[in-house]
């Protein structure tokens, strides 16, 4: 049996904070494909699945272009910055 270790993934990430809805959209790529309400973003993914990003979520961009968001205790179990 042999061990293996995740492979170091490296993201751009910006937080959804109250103000910064334009910031986020232009990040993610979203244009018209989002809904914004006061207090998050609605929108599908590259596989049409609905999501959202509430203030003080993550959106994360890998290297591929997918994205995705993540709560802020995932987001900190997970990454760190450089």
């Amino acid at each position: 049996m042999a061990r293996y270790k995740k492979k170091l993934v490296v993201v751009d990430a910006i937080r959804l904070k109250d103000g910064n809805f334009d910031e986020i959209l232009n990040f993610m790529s979203l244009g018209e494909s989002a809904w914004l309400d006061q207090y998050q973003i609605v929108y599908f993914d590259e596989e049409c699945k609905a999501d959202i990003i509430e203030i003080g979520d993550w959106a994360i961009k890998y290297q591929d272009g997918k994205i995705e968001s993540l709560k802020p205790e995932a987001f900190e179990k997970i990454y760190e910055e450089e």
